[in-house]
């Protein structure tokens, strides 16, 4: 069964401080992070790694867009990144960064939150979930 890295909340605050980093590269105002996106993020990520699964349609064909207003969270953009195999969130953010589609992502000026989430398949292969939007 997938579980939480033992320091969950320190690849959670990486990843924030990893992304922050790359948008203050680019003069891009810094994210906050967000607990609705976070849902969205972690129960995407759970069903990638229960079903050894790396896309952005979810379970039973949810898209995105439809995770996001399911927890809640009002948006006017949303966007995600996943990803599978990389071992720590410097490793993950460096592909993403080397990703055209990813970068962009991470890039978007009209993004102002972001939510994420990193789950451990049983056989160690850490999966990654990062949801971002900025409200309406």
């Amino acid at each position: 069964m997938p579980q939480y890295p033992l320091d969950h909340r320190n690849r959670l605050a990486d990843l924030l401080n990893l992304h922050n980093a790359a948008r203050a590269n680019a003069q891009l105002g810094a994210l906050t992070f967000n607990i609705a996106l976070g849902r969205a993020a972690c129960n995407h990520c759970w069903w990638m790694a229960a079903t050894g699964t790396l896309n952005h349609t979810g379970e039973n064909g949810s898209q995105l867009g439809e995770r996001v207003s399911g927890e809640g969270y009002r948006w006017s953009t949303v966007a995600e990144n996943i990803a599978a195999g990389d071992p720590t969130a410097a490793a993950v953010m460096h592909s993403w960064m080397n990703s055209t589609g990813h970068y962009t992502n991470i890039h978007r000026n009209a993004i102002t939150m972001m939510g994420a989430c990193c789950v451990i398949k049983g056989n160690g292969t850490p999966y990654w979930c990062v949801v971002f939007a900025a409200p309406l």
